[in-house]
């Protein structure tokens, strides 16, 4: 049979995007094996349900972190799934990156090496049978079944504090700051202040990047929560940025050993609208906590106290009612703005209290009598101002 040229082009162009388009994968080659040298970029490309194993020399108690990034395609998904094998804490760590690969999806773990030895870092394309049937938008968009990644190891030394509630480091309240770095997004430390009854504390919290220092409990899980309040006690988060100091004043009312938690903060906004990990760029986060103590949380009865309102923050008194008392009168002093949140018991706020005094006129003291409650041995005086600005003040409690 005679076939024409134009046909035998027709025929050679079929065949041609035919290949190109064909769903079907080769079969799964095996994987290779690797050293990562720290600091270096490893980056390639994986079929779907291929894999690749790196290994990486570490040394007993020396920290590590491993970064993630992974594309398919020019929108599609990435299913990216590695593991760390080997003697680590915590154990089984797993690397999962999707996302869409124009926001370049990163995934940064870190982990404690817990003997001399290789750790084995296991890499998987888990995409499979993405490829378009026909058309020309899979040469827009690329074959997403084909994973790039990007794999950098980080050697990041000794830890410098306490990686688990339970060997906390313990601060003091002297003035003397404690230094600390959070070196990658999984790194939280912990620490332990004994805070003793009726003793007013001042908390500064500095740090290079975004971070927060929260108070805490260990839950049933054996996990410390950064947004839960503790069941008792004093209870606060501070976030902080570079340049801007957080701070947070309160008094003790119990003698307790508090627990705190130190854990980065989202570094950018994309990250925050699309769950997207800033990465190990935003690392490492210096940080610095300076805390001090001072006597005068607990009122004298009849004797003014004078003090500052921090901006956006509270003050907390309380004072110890005689046996018998029916009422006491609470003198304020201060701009009109200013509030003292009465209440029996415990700290009270806006929306539980007992009683309240606000100033009429500014400067001049205002009273107001209350009655006391049955049994209670302590009233709380929490004060603060409505605009949120500070505010110097005066208050005066006096049992009758």
């Amino acid at each position: 049979m005679r076939v024409s040229h134009g046909a035998t082009s027709r025929m050679l162009l079929s065949a041609m995007l035919t290949g190109l388009l064909c769903t079907g994968c080769p079969p799964s080659t095996p994987s290779e094996t690797e050293t990562l040298e720290f600091g270096v970029e490893r980056n390639g490309t994986l079929r779907g349900g291929d894999n690749r194993t790196f290994l990486l020399p570490v040394e007993a108690h020396a920290r590590y972190a491993i970064s993630l990034v992974g594309t398919a395609g020019s929108l599609g998904v990435p299913d990216l799934r590695a593991e760390v094998r080997g003697q680590t804490s915590p154990e089984n760590v797993v690397l999962d990156v999707r996302g869409l690969s124009l926001f370049r999806p990163e995934v940064v773990k870190g982990f404690l090496a817990l003997e001399d030895g290789v750790l084995e870092f296991y890499l998987e394309n888990r995409t499979e049978g993405l490829t378009l049937e026909q058309g020309f938008l899979r040469f827009l968009l690329g074959d997403a079944s084909l994973a790039q990644y990007r794999v950098r190891a980080y050697e990041l030394g000794p830890d410098d504090h306490g990686r688990t509630p339970a060997n906390a480091t313990r601060l003091t309240d002297e003035g003397e700051s404690v230094l600390g770095t959070l070196v990658f997004g999984n790194d939280f430390d912990y620490f332990v202040l004994a805070v003793q009854d009726g003793r007013q504390y001042e908390v500064v919290f500095e740090t290079s990047g975004q971070a927060k220092l929260a108070t805490s409990f260990i839950d049933r899980f054996d996990e410390f929560n950064f947004e839960a309040a503790t069941p008792g006690g004093a209870q606060f988060q501070l976030d902080a940025v570079s340049g801007t100091a957080a701070v947070k004043r309160f008094t003790a009312n119990r003698s307790e050993d508090m627990l705190l938690g130190v854990a980065p903060g989202v570094e950018n906004l994309l990250a925050g609208i699309f769950g997207v990990p800033a990465g190990f760029s935003s690392f490492p986060v210096r940080y610095a906590i300076t805390v001090t103590s001072s006597t005068g949380g607990e009122l004298v009865a009849g004797q003014p106290v004078e003090d500052v309102v921090p901006e956006g923050d509270a003050v907390e008194y309380f004072i110890a009612l005689p046996p018998g008392t029916e009422q006491f009168v609470t003198e304020l002093t201060g701009p009109t703005s200013l509030i003292a949140y009465i209440n029996p018991g415990e700290p009270g706020s806006a929306l539980d209290f007992q009683d309240f005094v606000s100033p009429f006129v500014e400067g001049e003291a205002t009273t107001i009598a209350t009655d006391a409650a049955p049994g209670v041995e302590r009233y709380y005086f929490n004060v603060t101002t409505l605009s949120g600005r500070p505010a110097d003040f005066s208050l005066r409690v006096t049992p009758e």
